[in-house]
């Protein structure tokens, strides 16, 4: 049976391959959007693997990397803006609320 990780990591690969295959035919600015999706899909699947105080570690660099995304997305990538500072406040938050769970 094959587990969502490789699911994601086979989707990580094909967001990747249409970005730099069909950069041309595609909307404007598609080849950030789908690698940054691809970073999100990698690191997610990581993120379901990781185990003990690794996962703490591992969500902090997928909460960063869906910022990443949102940024190529909906904001202007090459300012710094108040998104970043929103997520460092939602990592900080989720990290303090959750802190049992990741080191026990």
């Amino acid at each position: 049976m094959i587990s969502w990780h490789k699911i994601y990591y086979v989707l990580s690969v094909l967001s990747v391959l249409v970005a730099y295959l069909f950069h041309p035919v595609l909307w404007d600015g598609a080849f950030y959007h789908l690698t940054a999706l691809s970073f999100c899909f990698i690191h997610y699947s990581q993120y379901l693997q990781a185990k003990g105080k690794w996962s703490l570690f591992v969500f902090v660099v997928f909460v960063l990397t869906v910022n990443n995304m949102l940024e190529e997305i909906f904001f202007d990538p090459v300012e710094m803006d108040y998104s970043e500072i929103l997520t460092a406040v939602i990592i900080a938050v989720i990290a303090y609320t959750h802190r049992n769970k990741w080191t026990n």
